[in-house]
């Protein structure tokens, strides 16, 4: 881990608008991030070994946007967001939520599975 960084966030249907400043550098110029989908107690969103800066240009992106999508831990049998926490025993594996055919699944009926965020990284300045 190079950099911890905390943002607020939102605990409901609303939307939320968070910033923070990472520092990236020639030698650590990949993001991940995880964090958790409150209030559900083994959803989350993330994004690993995003490249900000071309291995093969070595030019830094000026802006890179990605949708992000909400996976389950496995660890919870809950088919909702607001589902009680009942342990998975054993644990299942980790999967990307789907639309549910089961009346009690959070996306039951849908098409798709709609983004839970957007992260946006933007070139501030470059230093050196």
């Amino acid at each position: 881990v190079h950099q911890i960084f905390e943002a607020g966030g939102s605990s409901g249907a609303e939307e939320s608008d968070n910033q923070t400043m990472m520092y990236f550098t020639p030698e650590h110029h990949y993001g991940s991030m995880i964090s958790m989908t409150a209030p559900s107690p083994d959803w989350f969103i993330g994004l690993y070994n995003i490249d900000l800066c071309g291995s093969d240009t070595g030019k830094w992106m000026k802006s890179r946007s990605l949708n992000l999508y909400s996976w389950d831990a496995g660890t919870y049998s809950g088919k909702n967001f607001t589902a009680p926490d009942y342990p998975t025993d054993p644990q299942g594996y980790i999967t990307l939520l789907e639309p549910g055919m089961d009346m009690y699944s959070s996306y039951f009926g849908m098409a798709d599975v709609p983004k839970y965020a957007t992260i946006r990284f933007d070139l501030q300045n470059v230093t050196g």
